[in-house]
């Protein structure tokens, strides 16, 4: 009795001594487990944020730009002065355009002009920017004030803009382009198109 009573209070310390090892591995192993996953969610946290303020970099930085490319467009003041029966409908895709639209006016003609550059977004933006400083070029340094032959020099100016690396592809981007010329003396207009042409509305038919 005594013998077996023995085998009793043994087995049973050794079922308890079992049990105390199985929670305290299961313990260490749950702590583990959390600490893992703590660390798990400090990572995200710590991603999470550094992709917000990678996000919010790019969007001020689009931002910026748009201001920029806002400024290079004709002011509404000088376009209802130039041209007072006229409007203007601009709906960019993106915050920064690929779009845009120029007005000057140069010894007795106003000229205008609208592009649509190739790509959109910031590509587009960029290549807007050639564009416009390309007219400026034409028009203020070079002193040419016929549509045909504005196209033609700015033709040139983009394209030596893009000029490819060495043993790279040539470059395809560039713009199609409406210009328009109103000569103030003799009333008449003169149109020249790269791949956008012109539509004349009179007396209630288009042309």
């Amino acid at each position: 009795k005594e013998a077996q009573e023995k085998y009793v209070l043994y087995g049973s310390l050794g079922f308890a001594v079992l049990l105390i090892a199985l929670a305290f591995v299961a313990y260490k192993r749950k702590k583990s487990d959390n600490k893992i996953i703590s660390e798990q969610k400090e990572l995200a946290v710590f991603q999470r944020e550094e992709i917000e303020e990678a996000h919010k970099e790019i969007t001020d930085s689009i931002s910026y730009a748009k201001r920029i490319q806002s400024a290079i467009l004709p002011p509404d003041n000088q376009v209802k002065s130039l041209l007072p029966n006229s409007f203007i409908l601009y709906k960019p895709k993106d915050m920064v355009a690929g779009d845009f639209y120029w007005l000057e006016k140069k010894d007795d003609k106003i000229l205008f002009a609208a592009a649509d550059c190739t790509g959109h977004g910031v590509p587009g933006a960029f290549m807007s920017l050639i564009g416009h400083s390309g007219l400026q070029i034409v028009v203020e340094q070079q002193r040419i004030n016929r549509p045909s032959e504005i196209l033609s020099r700015l033709s040139q100016i983009v394209a030596g803009s893009l000029l490819p690396e060495d043993g790279e592809d040539k470059i395809k981007d560039g713009m199609d382009m409406a210009l328009c010329a109103i000569d103030t003396n003799t009333n008449t207009l003169e149109f020249s198109g790269a791949k956008n042409p012109m539509y004349i509305v009179r007396n209630g038919a288009v042309e």
